[in-house]
């Protein structure tokens, strides 16, 4: 894929996991061409994947591999 999208869904998520996109964009780099929706699995997360056009895939979602703390529910904790 040649440009990797993230949709505001996805970087909540990823606020949330305390997943870098950054990082999660490079490691999606080496993902093939395909058409409709696909779940890509990488070192820190599944990803949920759409396809727009030959060379834009638009990340839907991310899942974390690890468990996590919710940034929400630790202020509410306090």
């Amino acid at each position: 894929m040649k440009r990797i999208i993230f949709t505001n869904h996805a970087n909540i998520r990823c606020k949330q996991q305390g997943i870098n996109p950054e990082s999660l964009k490079y490691e999606l780099r080496d993902v093939p061409k395909f058409n409709g929706e696909v779940r890509w699995i990488t070192a820190h997360a599944i990803v949920k994947l759409e396809s727009k056009g030959k060379n834009i895939a638009i990340v839907k979602t991310v899942i974390s591999k690890r468990k996590y703390k919710d940034s929400r529910k630790l202020n509410t904790e306090a």
